[in-house]
């Protein structure tokens, strides 16, 4: 299930350690690449970011099944900084969590209803 996180802002930025001031224009994004991922030629080049909260068991057990993969992402916690939570909800709607963005795609990173599974997480980068 996603773990759904709320939070108030009023133009400041806040976290579970207080005030934050608004993101950096250094904002990053890493490149996917899972070796059982990739196709002829052995390049696979993916832009993911991940959308994610600490208290999430979804989130945990994606960001594991990434790592066991050689997944890299650019994770955004929406919990530690709380314009990624804003962002999300203006692209998505909601505040449902994991949710990863692939190549500009906006994906859910999770199945509703149903707890984690690895062939749901196969599905979502193509490892089936």
């Amino acid at each position: 299930m996603a773990c759904h996180l709320e939070f108030q802002t009023d133009r400041q930025w806040f976290s579970e350690g207080g005030l934050k001031g608004p993101p950096s224009d250094d904002e990053h994004h890493v490149v996917l690449g899972a070796p059982d991922a990739r196709g002829p030629g052995g390049t696979l080049s993916k832009h993911i970011i991940m959308y994610s909260g600490k208290l999430c068991g979804d989130c945990q057990l994606l960001k594991a099944f990434m790592a066991a993969h050689g997944i890299d992402y650019e994770d955004r916690d929406i919990r530690e900084r709380p314009e990624f939570g804003v962002e999300l909800e203006a692209k998505t709607g909601k505040l449902g969590v994991p949710y990863l963005v692939i190549d500009g795609e906006w994906v859910r990173g999770y199945d509703p209803g149903k707890p984690f599974s690895d062939e749901f997480a196969k599905k979502l980068f193509g490892l089936e």
